[in-house]
């Protein structure tokens, strides 16, 4: 397989409120982009270099304007001037940040926007800016909330001893019908830290395999879709895919960082093919011109806008600019990309 030669990365903006794990989610944001950015750049797998979260952002920043101004900047232009309400934000982390009030109003001015919970402290936090935001969906409770528990933050709770955040994820996802599995998944980078960042345990990957399985069997179980979460680790996680006896109905593969081969071995899986989605985010994406190709290479019917961002601020601008990116890639105007991954992200969390 593909094991080793694909990374993915995750949030990269510093946290702009009141966080219960700033520090911590900023330090492993900054390793998850450099990871994918080595990986897409072709520099040597195994190594990740050591770029802060603001560095990350800046780098993000000017491939993403220069992407959309060397291509067209007459679509860098229309996807600016789009309103906001096109537009569908298919995995964000705005909630982090601690502003309820922002994460409403800015979800609200959009389509709608997918809050993606890390871990059992931020469930109720995205639970309610997903409740508060999503005015413009009316696809049930729980609609545009992602339940679950990232590899992040999986050694803070070893299913052998916290036997508790499982049943009560269940229990979550009983009392809310639309809402899915994730951020779930695995992550060769990521060290333990508690949240200060500071560096606090060996890594322990074969509790992050286990908190990953039980996740993905109670998705599977609920029918519930899930958001995947995947650095340095491609395959391991198709390997569990490919010898599934069975599978959550959707799967989203967020800020997707791995080759345009390894999208198109999950997507040609003869029985599970056609459950696979692909979000692209400017903060992660955008920092290689590889990603083109993969863009490209997408199915129409299963590529997501994504801010991927901690806290607000920069959000509606990053849609924008990966929207524009998108756009170029695809042959589409703005309008029709926004309109396509509106109802794609739909879809997916709504169907």
């Amino acid at each position: 397989g593909q094991r080793g030669d694909d990374g993915d990365g995750s949030p990269a903006e510093e946290v702009l409120g009141e966080s219960a794990y700033p520090a911590a989610t900023s330090s492993l944001a900054a390793a998850g982009v450099a990871a994918v950015a080595a990986n897409l750049e072709g520099g040597d797998d195994d190594a990740v270099e050591n770029v802060g979260v603001e560095e990350a952002r800046e780098d993000a920043e000017v491939a993403a304007a220069g992407e959309s101004a060397n291509a067209s900047a007459s679509i860098a232009a229309a996807a600016a001037a789009l309103p906001s309400s096109a537009m569908f934000d298919g995995h964000c982390h705005w909630h982090l940040g601690g502003d309820l009030p922002a994460c409403v109003a800015l979800a609200s001015s959009l389509r709608g926007a997918a809050f993606t919970s890390t871990r059992p402290d931020d469930w109720e936090m995205a639970a309610a800016c997903a409740r508060g935001g999503n005015v413009n969906v009316d696809r049930g409770e729980g609609f545009g909330l992602c339940l679950g528990l990232h590899p992040w933050w999986a050694h803070h709770h070893p299913p052998a001893s916290d036997p508790t955040w499982l049943p009560d994820l269940r229990r979550r996802l009983e009392r809310s019908p639309r809402a899915v599995v994730g951020e779930i998944g695995l992550d060769r980078v990521a060290v333990p830290m508690n949240e200060r960042g500071e560096v606090c345990g060996e890594p322990d990957y074969p509790n992050q395999v286990a908190c990953f399985e039980s996740q993905l069997l109670l998705a599977t179980e609920l029918k519930r879709p899930v958001v995947v979460h995947c650095v340095k680790a491609y395959g391991d996680v198709a390997d569990r895919f490919r010898a599934a006896d069975a599978m959550p109905p959707r799967v989203l593969m967020h800020s997707f960082g791995g080759t345009r081969a390894y999208m198109e071995s999950l997507t040609r899986m003869k029985r599970w093919g056609s459950r696979f989605y692909f979000g692209f985010s400017a903060v992660v994406n955008l920092r290689s011109p590889k990603t083109r190709d993969v863009v490209t290479a997408c199915p129409d019917d299963r590529i997501l806008l994504e801010s991927d961002l901690v806290g607000v601020n920069g959000a509606e601008s990053d849609l924008r600019r990966v929207l524009a990116f998108v756009a170029e890639c695809k042959g589409w105007s703005a309008e029709e990309t926004a309109g396509i991954t509106r109802e794609n992200a739909l879809r997916f969390y709504g169907e």
